[in-house]
C-alpha cells in the first residue's frame, strides 16, 4: 500500500496489529519503519505488490486507446452512509452541493475540452471511489464520458493513454506502467484540513505529472497532452524510475518466498495465505485471465475487498 497521504493513526500496529506490511517502494518500507505505526523490519517488507505482476504482463500485450481516465479519490468530510452488509455506499442527497460535485461534473462536461477530444478521436471515462459509487447517477452524461458505477481500475488503467486524478493512490499504479498523469488538486487546503495530512510523497516534487490547482488550467493542461498524444515526458519518467524498486511479473513470487520464511506468522494462516497466493499465481499464469470475467474477479479481490485506492 503507498502513502501519499498520510494514515499511520488508521494502520497502526496498536489499532490493526498486521502480520505483515506489503511495500512496493524503498521509501515507502522507509516511512513505515520510521514513523509511528509501530512495526519493525519482521513485520514491514519489501517485495512489490502481487497485483503488479497482472499488469506488468498484460501491459505487454495490451494497445493503450485513446481513452482520458478520471479517476478522483473520496472525501471524508462530506461522505455518505454506508450499508452495513454490502458496504456499498448509500446515495446521498446533499451530494451533489458540494464543490466536489460540482468541480467534476464541470470538468467532464466541459465544451472546449469536449471539442478537443472529439477532434483527437478521444473517449473518456469517470469513475468515483467506491465510497461514492452510488452517486454516479447524479453527474450529466454525454457522449464522450463514460460515467461508471462500479469501476474495473485495472482495466481502465491498462487500457486509458491519461490519468487524472487529485490524491488517489491510484496513480501509483498508473506510473508503474508509465503513462502520464495530471493531478488536479483543486481544494488542496480544504482536503488537507478534513481528509488526510500529507504523506511522504511530495506531490509537486516527488509526482510523476503536474499538479494544478485551477479549473481552468486543468482543461487546458489535459488538451496539451491529448494534442501531443500522451507521451510521457523524460522529467516524469525519470521520477517513475527512481521510485519503484522493481519493474518484473515477479511481486507475487517475492512476496510468496517471504510468507513462507517469516517465522513470526502463525502456521494455519501461513499455509491458508499460501494456497491463496499460489492459486492466484497458476491463474494468472493461463491464458484464462484474458477473459473479461476472470478478470473482473481478480480485479475485486484485490481493490474492493481487500483495499481501496485513497
Amino acid at each position: 500500500m503507498f502513502f501519499g497521504t498520510s494514515i499511520s493513526n488508521f494502520l497502526s500496529k496498536q489499532k490493526k496489529n498486521y502480520n505483515l506490511f506489503i511495500t512496493s517502494t524503498k521509501r515507502e518500507h522507509k516511512f513505515i519503519l520510521n514513523s509511528n505505526f509501530g512495526y519493525n523490519r519482521n513485520n514491514v517488507i519489501l517485495t512489490g505488490f502481487p497485483r503488479y505482476d497482472n499488469l506488468y504482463r498484460l501491459n505487454q500485450i495490451k494497445n493503450r486507446e485513446k481513452i482520458i481516465f478520471i479517476a478522483p479519490t473520496w472525501r471524508i468530510n462530506i461522505k455518505g452512509t454506508t450499508n452495513k452488509i454490502t458496504y456499498e455506499s448509500i446515495h446521498s442527497e446533499t451530494f451533489k452541493y458540494t464543490d466536489y460535485f460540482n468541480f467534476y461534473n464541470n470538468l467532464i462536461n466541459n465544451e472546449k475540452l469536449i471539442e478537443a477530444m472529439k477532434k483527437c478521436n478521444y473517449t473518456g471515462i469517470f469513475c468515483l471511489h467506491p465510497s461514492f459509487s452510488s452517486q454516479y447517477k447524479d453527474f450529466t452524461r454525454n457522449n464522450i464520458f463514460l460515467i461508471e458505477n462500479k469501476c474495473n481500475y485495472q482495466k481502465n488503467i491498462l487500457k486509458s493513454s491519461l490519468l487524472v486524478t487529485d490524491y488517489s493512490s491510484i496513480f501509483f499504479d498508473f506510473a508503474y506502467l508509465r503513462k502520464p498523469i495530471i493531478y488536479g488538486q483543486f481544494d488542496y487546503e480544504d482536503y488537507r484540513n478534513n481528509h488526510y495530512k500529507n504523506g511522504y510523497f511530495n506531490y509537486e516534487k516527488d509526482g510523476f505529472g503536474p499538479v494544478i490547482h485551477d479549473f481552468d488550467s486543468i482543461v487546458n493542461h489535459i488538451i496539451y497532452e491529448i494534442e501531443n498524444n500522451c507521451l510521457l515526458r523524460k522529467k516524469y519518467l525519470k521520477r517513475i524510475n527512481k521510485f519503484f524498486t522493481f519493474f518484473d511479473d515477479h511481486n507475487n513470487d517475492r512476496l510468496y518466498m517471504e510468507i513462507l520464511n517469516n517465522k513470526r506468522i502463525e502456521e494455519p494462516l501461513k499455509k491458508s495465505i499460501l494456497i491463496i497466493l499460489f492459486v492466484l499465481m497458476v491463474l494468472i499464469g493461463t491464458k484464462f485471465i484474458l477473459q473479461e470475467k476472470k478478470y473482473s474477479f481478480f480485479f475485486y479481490i484485490n481493490y474492493e475487498k481487500i483495499f481501496y485506492f485513497e
